[in-house]
């Protein structure tokens, strides 16, 4: 009788500490809900009106219905996407990328706040306050490029990549969030190194296999990229197409084409 009275004393203690725990994750839900609602609001409200940097290319790219650009193909899919699923109610493609830059800005945040949260074990006012008092935040406002699809992406490598040196993620979630920030942009081959050198922080070099694994993944990019006779589509160039991470300058560097 005295082991079945302590089972069911501990049996009910577990449910109270399970159900405490749902309800401390959905109130954090909620909050962070709330949260960046109000912060979307805000980027909403103060979008971009006018077409800032390539965007006058991008938009003759969208309107004339090209769904990939050799160094942006899934952030120009993406555009394409979502100015093909408006097009019913006349929405420009100003107001497509107003919409994902404001989005993209959310997504950041989100990841920042995540990073705060199971990385660095602080408060999300930190990372607030870097994203709101940095460059980022006129991405977020209705920017009129590629760079809002492809920060979260960017931001979501730095987890994984963080998370992975703290033994809280695989090497291939992190060479597969590095090739999708490459899909979205190729200037993130920038940051190749810091994929390189991860394995070797860790000290686990049988790593390097799953970075050739993850990149697999990548050829059928270059592919879309580089062999229209092969896909039966040619993607469309923005300067510079073949020179992706200029050195140095060239003839025709700026040339859309």
């Amino acid at each position: 009788m005295i082991f079945s009275i302590t089972r069911s004393t501990l049996g009910a203690g577990y449910f109270l500490l399970t159900m405490n725990n749902n309800t401390f994750r959905l109130r954090t839900i909620l909050y962070d809900g709330i949260l960046l609602t109000i912060i979307f609001l805000f980027f909403w409200f103060h979008r971009s009106q006018t077409l800032a940097g390539d965007a006058p290319l991008i938009t003759r790219i969208t309107e004339g219905g090209k769904w990939f650009v050799k160094n942006e193909l899934l952030s120009q899919a993406i555009i394409q996407f979502t100015y093909q699923l408006f097009s019913p109610w006349h929405i420009t493609s100003l107001e497509v990328m107003n919409l994902l830059s404001c989005l993209g800005g959310i997504f950041s945040i989100y990841i920042l706040m995540q990073i705060s949260r199971k990385i660095f074990a602080v408060s999300i006012f930190w990372p607030l306050l870097l994203f709101c008092s940095s460059g980022f935040v006129i991405y977020s406002c209705g920017h009129t490029e590629y760079y809002p699809i492809f920060l979260p992406a960017m931001l979501l490598y730095g987890y994984f990549g963080l998370a992975y040196l703290m033994g809280k993620a695989d090497m291939l979630v992190v060479t597969l969030t590095f090739v999708l920030a490459c899909a979205l942009h190729m200037g993130m081959f920038i940051a190749f190194p810091s994929l390189i050198l991860l394995p070797v922080l860790q000290e686990c070099y049988s790593d390097y296999r799953k970075i050739v694994f993850g990149f697999l993944f990548f050829i059928p990019l270059l592919i879309i990229r580089n062999y229209p006779e092969i896909t039966g589509f040619s993607a469309a160039g923005l300067s510079p197409a073949w020179n992706f991470l200029p050195l140095f300058p060239y003839q025709d560097m700026y040339r859309y084409y």
